[in-house]
């Protein structure tokens, strides 16, 4: 019985198995062309600016939003699928604590503790100096590690036109040099993206591995230093010559 039990599970088709192409049907294919429809429309929508004319701050938050309930209706109307099983497969710890962080670094942000923090070092952080450049991206590191990448992307994005001194900063540079700055300090530490708790997390729950924080940073924190600095000067002559 046993043996018998082993060779019908052997031969049992694993769920998640990816199908070939030749093996779908053609439900399954107008669904897989529907999936890389919206995915290419959605990138398509984030990345292009907004008419000059247009002078309203439209949420981009509601384009995948968006995205998400059109697929979960064509799914229910091709497969016959309820929308609620793919509801219940959302991780709403992770949810959770999205919408916890950000409602955390609003208030953080109305203290006007990090508007006097950097206040107090913009005047030395000046984007056309030499000096400027190393400040900036250390206070960036710094940041990214204390209260994750993109919070502190959040916090300071709007202040990066005073980094040019006694001018206002007009051209890309500084958001050049915050984006790269900012995505690879995510890998410094544990605590330097939010993915990195996930990916932590997950690790502990499935694989019951325990990523410590001075596992991650042995080799995080050297390759992420390496990386930043060997990359910034192209990234400074991007933001300040080639546009």
């Amino acid at each position: 019985m046993k043996v018998k039990e082993a060779q019908e599970a052997e031969n049992e088709e694993p769920v998640n198995r990816i199908k070939p192409f030749k093996e779908r049907t053609w439900k399954e294919l107008i669904f897989a062309g529907w999936l890389c429809f919206i995915m290419l429309f959605v990138v398509v929508l984030l990345t292009i600016p907004p008419p000059p004319t247009v002078k309203s701050k439209f949420n981009l938050g509601l384009i995948p939003l968006g995205a998400s309930i059109l697929t979960m209706l064509v799914d229910s109307i091709i497969n016959r699928k309820y929308a609620f099983d793919a509801m219940a497969r959302v991780d709403w710890t992770v949810v959770l604590m999205f919408m916890g962080l950000f409602a955390w670094i609003g208030g953080f942000q109305n203290t006007c503790i990090p508007k006097r923090i950097f206040d107090g070092l913009a005047e030395y952080m000046n984007l056309h100096t030499f000096g400027g450049v190393i400040l900036f991206t250390v206070f960036v590191i710094i940041g990214a590690n204390i209260f994750s990448n993109v919070p502190l992307t959040i916090l300071i994005i709007d202040r990066l036109p005073d980094l040019c001194g006694d001018e206002k900063c007009t051209g890309p540079l500084g958001g050049l040099i915050l984006s790269w700055v900012a995505t690879i300090s995510g890998n410094t530490s544990l605590i330097g993206s939010i993915c990195n708790l996930i990916v932590a997390e997950k690790a502990r729950s499935t694989l019951n591995y325990q990523l410590t924080f001075l596992r991650y940073a042995r080799f995080g924190l050297a390759s992420a230093l390496l990386v930043i600095y060997c990359g910034l000067p192209f990234v400074y002559f991007l933001g300040r010559y080639a546009t």
